[in-house]
């Protein structure tokens, strides 16, 4: 009797075991436990938070805190951590749960709804849905767990009805083929699907994170994060790697046409709207500088003053000295679009022979920059129209004589964070 007891205890202790190897679990997990709650990770990078209330090889079952009973494969769940309750461990992110007329279950958001589609952002690997309004059952809210997606949600909608009713606020669900919504004076607006001109998300606020190394061309008094990394690459021809070593220090190489280009710049923060900064640069073998920068404002808006001061290396006789002095100013205009501007103006040495072709009779080129940006979470697109001159013409019609003019040059960029 004894041995019978003591292979049925070893034999469940393996079993237990064998289920645990599968998934990183940290803390003291019992099954059923009412007095702690579960963050439950998977595969797919969704996270719940509830209770596990089952475990055998098959199957995990798992009761979400809005009391959704879920039920995962084990090898679909990648841990389970143990907490004193339900906000530590979970960004606790309200999301929505769809549920169709034959039992599924669905999380994610809503990104538009029309008379004769429902298109729905599910969260993990799943991706985006379309579903019938008819084979829809519900969408309600729940805030037991996060999902990882590549735009941040915020429940935030825009309502258009066939009679032009305009209405924007927070969707509270769906049920019977009517959207439920809290206008921003806390009136309900209850629609019929039926009844709808346009229904979908409302443009998600993102954060504008260029500002770190530059305004378009030149240096900003800003400074990239720790640990920050971009890709920017301007017109094919500049492609920069820019890498944040502290919140102050920043370094920057890459390829300038087929110069070798490397830079450092330290910046610092004088209260909440000065920013200033330093830096050198080399463009190898050709040339090294020094920069610095004041950009006073924001980082949605600021003005932007920078000076910029060019060496030529004399053994190679590459005639590059010049100075630098720019102005410019960048406004956001959307939830994810910025319009900038950039005067500068390089000083150099008048010269016969070599250096720039600008500077041969004026001793001076500027550069005047206009441009728009859209940016998302870890992606930005710019493009614009640069202004550069002056250069001179010797003839002019009907009779000879002598201008100076500017070519405008349509640029885009575009900047990767990862």
């Amino acid at each position: 009797m004894h041995l019978k007891n003591t292979l049925i205890l070893a034999l469940t202790f393996a079993v237990h075991c064998t289920l645990l190897s599968q998934v990183s679990v940290m803390g003291n997990l019992a099954i059923g436990d009412t007095t702690h709650f579960h963050l439950l990770k998977t595969t797919r990078n969704d996270q719940f938070i509830g209770k596990v209330m089952s475990w055998t090889p098959d199957s995990m079952v798992f009761l979400t805190s809005s009391e959704v009973r879920i039920s995962f494969p084990p090898s679909e769940v990648r841990s389970i951590e143990v907490t004193e309750n339900q906000q530590l461990g979970s960004p606790n992110v309200e999301i929505f749960i769809l549920e169709t007329t034959d039992g599924k279950m669905y999380y994610g958001y809503p990104k538009q709804i029309q008379p004769d589609r429902i298109t729905f952002v599910a969260g993990g690997n799943v991706g985006l849905l379309r579903f019938r309004p008819e084979n829809v059952l519900s969408i309600e809210p729940t805030s037991s767990m996060s999902l990882m997606t590549m735009e941040p949600f915020i429940n935030e909608y825009c309502l258009q009805s066939k009679a032009n009713k305009k209405v924007t606020g927070e969707m509270l669900g769906y049920s019977g083929g009517r959207i439920q919504l809290l206008d921003a004076d806390g009136k309900l607006v209850n629609e019929s699907v039926e009844n709808l001109r346009k229904y979908e998300l409302c443009a998600q606020y993102t954060p504008y994170l260029g500002y770190g190394r530059s305004l378009m061309f030149l240096p900003t008094g800003f400074g990239m994060e720790d640990s920050q990394r971009e890709y920017r690459n301007i017109a094919l021809g500049i492609n920069i790697l820019s890498f944040g070593i502290s919140d102050h220090v920043s370094v920057g190489t890459g390829l300038v046409s087929i110069l070798p280009y490397a830079d450092i710049k330290y910046s610092q923060d004088f209260g909440k709207y000065v920013h200033w900064s330093i830096g050198g640069y080399a463009f190898v073998p050709s040339a090294i500088g020094i920069h610095g920068a004041i950009s006073l404002g924001t980082h949605d808006y600021f003005l932007n003053l920078s000076y910029l001061r060019n060496f030529d290396i004399k053994s190679l006789d590459t005639d590059s000295d010049f100075e630098s002095f720019s102005v410019g100013a960048s406004l956001r205009t959307g939830r994810r679009s910025r319009l900038f501007a950039e005067y500068n103006i390089m000083v150099a040495p008048v010269s016969t022979f070599g250096g720039y072709e600008s500077f041969y009779e004026h001793g001076f080129g500027n550069m005047f920059t206009w441009g728009y940006g859209w940016f998302k979470r870890k992606f930005r697109l710019e493009t614009g129209i640069m202004g550069i001159g002056p250069f001179t013409s010797y003839y002019c019609f009907p009779e000879e004589c002598e201008r100076t003019y500017h070519v405008p040059i349509p640029f885009f960029a575009f900047s990767f964070y990862f």
